[in-house]
């Protein structure tokens, strides 16, 4: 076994290996005085026998929960990896690597809004994008209590209307996890809600992406 961090470390979203064979996973480490998170990626290139720290990616911030924090990853057609960082900011930190996780761009907003917690980002069996998260709720609702999902045709350029998948008044409804048992059939789960169902892509592409 291998120790990739010593110290609280929050949930880990995303394990991928990309198309050269890299394991990047997107971890994170707590700054304790400066008392806040930062997102830090690691890459394996001989399958996971050794592995290697990459950079913080720091947003700033104090207090709980403050930072940058459980990012997802996917890698796009033109090989970078796009990885969205949970923020207590109103909206996705992204950053790219284009040499398969052994480097990143600094932290920038992205352009999805988000409430704060984990996004779930997979590539489709058709090719599509997913993206499953907690948008900004909507008049009545509480943080993490609708749990949508968009499609993109265009590797993030433009996305479906978002869609709700399923609600949890009262209680949340998040950290997803996914599974693509068959082409176009998605089994999903979440820690948080106890939520177990399986979707159709076909149902939810709708606008073209």
């Amino acid at each position: 076994l291998t120790l990739l961090t010593d110290g609280w470390c929050g949930c880990l979203q995303s394990i991928i290996q990309t198309s050269n064979g890299n394991i990047v996973i997107p971890g994170q480490e707590l700054l304790y005085e400066e008392g806040r998170h930062v997102t830090m990626p690691y890459v394996s290139t001989d399958e996971g026998k050794t592995w290697q720290r990459t950079r913080y990616l720091d947003i700033g911030g104090q207090g709980d929960h403050a930072g940058a924090i459980e990012g997802t990853v996917v890698e796009l057609e033109d090989g970078r990896l796009w990885l969205l960082m949970r923020s207590a900011h109103g909206h996705f930190y992204e950053s790219y690597s284009s040499d398969h996780g052994l480097t990143w761009s600094d932290q920038a907003p992205s352009a999805i809004e988000s409430t704060s917690a984990p996004g779930k980002i997979k590539r489709l069996n058709s090719g599509r994008l997913a993206l499953f998260w907690n948008p900004i709720p909507s008049e009545g609702y509480k943080t993490r209590e609708e749990l949508c999902l968009i499609l993109s045709e265009d590797e993030g350029k433009s996305w479906t209307a978002p869609q709700l998948v399923a609600t949890n008044k009262g209680n949340r409804l998040s950290y997803i996890y996914v599974f693509e048992r068959a082409p176009g059939e998605m089994w999903i789960t979440t820690m948080q809600g106890g939520l177990r169902a399986v979707l159709k892509e076909s149902d939810y592409a709708t606008d073209g992406g």
